[in-house]
């Protein structure tokens, strides 16, 4: 039997956090939604532009015109995440570029790069310089490395990216690495929370069991109690994937915004 027994050795740090990169697929959501948010405390989530679509429930969407009220609220609540999406990155960064100083409102800016094309690279090279050219210093901004899973390749896309951050002087860690897209894929199809899987005792706890399987969307067959245990072993098998993630994505938290922020260069790798 699996019992998620995870005790938290500090508490849930306060950290105001913008995720942004000009190109799309490289994770912005999976990182912000999955890595982000349940390690900070009682964060509020402000999606730019998304206009209501694939939005959790506790999460909020707002368009570029209105980054200005992101911002009040940001000035105002301790832990808030940003992510803005690739439609309105251009008016989020004429918006920023036009409120004078707004990127002081927030502690970091978290760029994720997959690194599955060139494209890709060139895209978050451009975001990376953007943000430094609009006047975000260097120890704010953090690189999230996402391995491509799908591609096998000799050539490492991101040397390219690491020679950049040497120029700029950004530090980074390549240890600060991401790759289970698609457990989060098998989540969001059963309908689940991390931590439905990693703060909760679902072998035991027949309550807990009985209403995620309520949520379950998948496994809502007519054949009840097979129905409930098939789902009964997908939440067991996703229990111990998510329990073996959450200690890989604590370390990988830790090095972007709980490390001290001179990571090292790419020498040090």
């Amino acid at each position: 039997m699996i019992h998620a027994t995870h005790q938290t050795r500090n508490p849930k740090p306060q950290l105001k956090i913008c995720i942004i990169n000009s190109s799309g697929n490289s994770g912005k959501t999976i990182s912000g939604r999955w890595l982000v948010k349940p390690r900070l405390q009682d964060p509020v989530y402000f999606r730019i532009g998304y206009n209501n679509r694939n939005i959790s429930g506790d999460e909020v969407s707002a368009p570029a015109e209105k980054l200005i009220n992101v911002h009040i609220e940001l000035m105002m609540d301790t832990s808030v995440i940003v992510e803005v999406e690739i439609s309105e990155y251009e008016r989020t960064i004429d918006r920023m570029t036009q409120m004078m100083g707004c990127h002081e409102d927030y502690d970091f800016f978290l760029v994720p790069v997959v690194d599955s094309s060139p494209k890709l690279i060139a895209d978050s090279i451009g975001t990376i310089k953007t943000l430094i050219n609009m006047g975000v210093p260097p120890h704010k901004i953090r690189i999230l490395f996402n391995r491509d899973p799908g591609r096998h390749s000799a050539y490492d896309y991101f040397e390219e990216l690491t020679d950049t951050l040497n120029e700029l002087k950004i530090s980074y860690d390549l240890n600060a690495q991401f790759q289970c897209y698609d457990f989060y894929e098998k989540l969001e199809a059963l309908n689940l929370s991390f931590e439905d899987l990693t703060e909760h005792d679902l072998i035991n706890a027949q309550a807990h069991l009985k209403k995620i399987t309520e949520k379950g969307r998948v496994y809502r067959l007519t054949d009840t109690e097979k129905a409930a245990k098939s789902f009964y072993i997908e939440v067991v098998l996703a229990q111990r994937a998510a329990l073996a993630y959450k200690s890989e994505h604590d370390e990988v938290f830790e090095i972007l915004f709980q490390n001290n922020p001179e990571f090292g260069t790419a020498e040090n790798y």
